[in-house]
């Protein structure tokens, strides 16, 4: 529910594609995570953590950052990348690597939405599916 209302929202609003003539950077690429943070922040009562500054990545590149995750609380878990990526994709791993989830859309916005059943060390890899540039993360909780 909430990647559908974002991409809707978000995407024809507040980060839609600037003209041509704008480079991609890891500028934009922070805008746009700042600017999702904040909707989610304001619409579903969230504080948000790990605000990590991601790479410049080029198609099937990625980066992983390790967190916890608290039992019982509700993380949304979310990335942004600049004007040049196409799809960017997060997946979520437990501490023994075992695939928690993922995001399946094609698009810049990855989002995932997890409950975790235990405390403990998560993985978060976010991976250049398609296109190059910068992207960014982070980790909201309630």
């Amino acid at each position: 529910m909430l990647k559908r209302f974002i991409t809707t929202a978000l995407f024809a609003a507040a980060i839609s594609m600037p003209s041509a003539s704008v480079i991609a950077s890891d500028a934009q690429s922070m805008e746009r995570l700042r600017t999702l943070a904040n909707f989610i922040q304001y619409e579903y009562g969230v504080s948000c953590r790990d605000r990590a500054r991601g790479e410049r990545l080029s198609q099937g590149q990625k980066y992983t950052y390790s967190t916890t995750l608290y039992e019982g609380n509700k993380y949304y878990i979310f990335a942004a990348g600049d004007y040049s990526v196409d799809d960017l994709d997060i997946i979520l791993y437990d501490e023994d690597w075992n695939e928690i989830d993922k995001d399946t859309q094609t698009d810049a916005l990855p989002i995932v939405e997890v409950t975790p059943r235990w405390t403990g060390t998560f993985y978060v890899r976010v991976k250049m599916y398609s296109g190059y540039g910068y992207s960014n993360f982070a980790v909201c909780y309630r």
